[in-house]
């Protein structure tokens, strides 16, 4: 998965990223979904644009 987010190809063909039930991170925390909390890695794939 890392792989396709590291992939210019891609990166440069996005313009949004949107995540369902985000909402649930801050009302339930770390109990939610713990990968929800390694999100903001993301950021550093991705393009400014992002």
């Amino acid at each position: 998965f890392k792989k396709l987010w590291k992939s210019r190809t891609f990166t440069d063909n996005l313009f949004n990223i949107m995540f369902d039930k985000g909402h649930c991170i801050s009302e339930w925390g770390k109990d939610f979904q713990p990968l929800y909390s390694e999100l903001g890695n993301l950021r550093w794939y991705l393009p400014a644009h992002i």
